[in-house]
């Protein structure tokens, strides 16, 4: 028995533990507040359209309890539309709040453009309206007694079913809809339905109903859609584009079921808690780290923390266990576009990952999957094609200027981004972007130095020139000013000798006669 325990039982230093027991972003923290309930004799001001707008169509609090934003509904609802139908395929599309800028999570912006919640009713009632109201929902618009005597009895006693709950909290309804009842139509109770359906009150539609005359048509009731809701427009398009974006830009063709649809984007837990899957046996000291995961996730989530600071916590933290606390740590995150973002920051550190439909060996940047002895920059060695430092996607330089900006926002200058590439292709250079950065300034710094060795006699006679200049200014400064002073009367004189040139060549085209005299003149004053 002991040796059929010791599979089953932990080593010492290890548990058996739940990452996330809930969801991380299931329900914003503080949620954008419209005004639904207020009077609607209140008015306010859309930032947006600037028009004057019911209260009730008034949203406040996008981005947060401290959110300058007070627009209306529909002008929200087309920002959200307009940012995520600007983003194109391959790139995470990202929503903000249309006066902070604030970068928003799917929580805190999906309820506005997913439909409303279908009506449904309340088994206790209070009131008389609101209890033919709710029988009314329960009916079709338009019933005669023909139709109700064809219906099956599974219909109408689910009919019934529906009005029990009225039955036994409005006595006084009770009583007067049973009267009207026969006994042998028990199980239609669509006859007896079709006058409360109307805007009259119970009694008096009964009694109309009751004196329909034989022969004649049977009036149709008032159409129940009276006291419903005014239908909204479906804005789902919105989000059903927003989950496409984000799992095209994890996506290719698979290379073992050629799925041109794949995506290596898991899918959102179902529930907060399943004890099969996300049960993870850690070392004790990583164990204590849950809180802190938990707490970064959180700030993840809501884009107070960056995708690399996330994924360097979790490498530094959990080591050998990392890769699969990540992937027990993706399908907690609600929004998609965050789940995205730190799957691809993992994807692009470690391409040589595995299909999740086949478990086929693959490389996420160049989708080969039988050359990683090297590395993905060797396939890469013309100079037309680049690896955008943002989002890793790869661009083809056809014609146009030197410095770009690719649709993720990141801007970087061609030929800069040439140099870096091959350099680290060659291993020349690190590969981290990082320290890449560091690496580029050191060696920038480096070669002005170099550069002022080289030319060493005019290195030194521009050392001593600045420190006679720290030392010697305002001797300097007299020296400077008297030669400024000469430079600018030479100047002077220079314009007015000039400016008399030009006037005696004017003289002489106008009256060259007169211009001889005067010179005549002048010679004979001479001694």
């Amino acid at each position: 028995m002991a040796d059929q325990e010791e599979p089953t039982a932990l080593a010492a230093g290890f548990e058996r533990v739940v990452l996330l027991p809930a969801l991380l972003d299931a329900s914003a923290p503080s949620p954008a507040v419209q005004q639904s309930e207020c009077d609607p004799d209140l008015v306010a001001i859309c930032q947006i359209c600037m028009d004057v707008v019911p209260l009730q169509l008034s949203v406040t609090g996008v981005c947060g309890p401290a959110c300058l934003a007070e627009i209306c509904a529909p002008c929200l609802v087309r920002h959200l539309t307009a940012s995520v139908y600007s983003f194109y395929p391959g790139v995470l599309p990202k929503v903000r709040c249309p006066v902070c800028l604030t970068l928003l999570n799917l929580n805190q912006w999906e309820k506005f453009v997913t439909p409303p919640p279908a009506l449904t009713e309340e088994p206790a009632v209070t009131e008389e309206p609101a209890a033919s109201e709710a029988l009314a929902t329960t009916q079709e618009p338009a019933v005669t007694e023909e139709v109700a005597a064809t219906e099956e009895p599974a219909v109408t006693e689910e009919v019934a079913a529906t009005q029990e709950p009225a039955v036994t909290e409005e006595v006084a309804v009770t009583e007067e809809v049973a009267a009207t009842q026969e006994p042998a139509t028990t199980e239609e109770p669509a006859t007896n339905e079709e006058p409360v359906a109307s805007e009259e009150p119970v009694p008096e539609a009964n009694a109309e109903s009751d004196a329909v005359p034989e022969g004649e048509a049977t009036p149709e009731p008032a159409p129940t859609s009276t006291r419903a809701p005014e239908p909204k427009d479906d804005n789902l398009h919105v989000l059903q584009k927003y989950v496409m974006l984000c799992q095209q830009s994890c996506g290719f063709q698979s290379p073992c079921c050629h799925n041109g649809e794949y995506t290596m984007l898991p899918r959102r837990a179902l529930g907060p808690y399943d004890e099969d899957k996300d049960m993870l046996v850690l070392p004790t000291e990583q164990v204590q780290a849950l809180p802190e995961l938990r707490g970064q996730c959180l700030e993840f989530c809501y884009h107070r923390e960056e995708a690399s600071e996330l994924h360097a916590f979790i490498m530094e933290t959990f080591k050998t266990n990392a890769e699969d606390v990540l992937w027990k740590v993706l399908p907690k995150i609600v929004d998609e576009e965050r789940r995205a973002a730190l799957l691809l920051r993992h994807l692009f550190e470690n391409p040589d990952t595995q299909t999740r439909c086949c478990s086929m060996r693959v490389c996420f940047k160049c989708k080969a999957t039988d050359h990683h002895a090297g590395n993905c920059h060797d396939f890469l060695e013309d100079e037309s094609v680049v690896e955008c430092r943002g989002c890793g996607v790869t661009l083809v330089m056809v014609d146009g200027c030197d410095s770009l900006r690719c649709l993720c926002g990141h801007s970087f200058s061609w030929s800069s981004e040439v140099t870096r590439q091959q350099a680290q292709r060659k291993q020349l250079a690190p590969a981290l972007d990082a320290e890449y950065d560091q690496w580029a300034n050191w060696h920038r710094e480096l070669r002005a130095s170099f550069g002022k060795v080289a030319d060493l006699a005019n290195t030194q006679r521009e050392l001593r020139l600045a420190r006679f200049v720290r030392a010697h200014r305002s001797l300097l400064r007299r020296v400077i000013l008297s030669r400024i002073y000469r430079q600018r009367k030479d100047k002077e004189a220079s314009n007015r000798s000039k400016e008399g040139r030009d006037k005696e060549v004017k003289k002489a085209v106008e009256s060259p006669e007169g211009l001889d005299l005067e010179r005549q003149a002048q010679a004979t004053a001479v001694p």
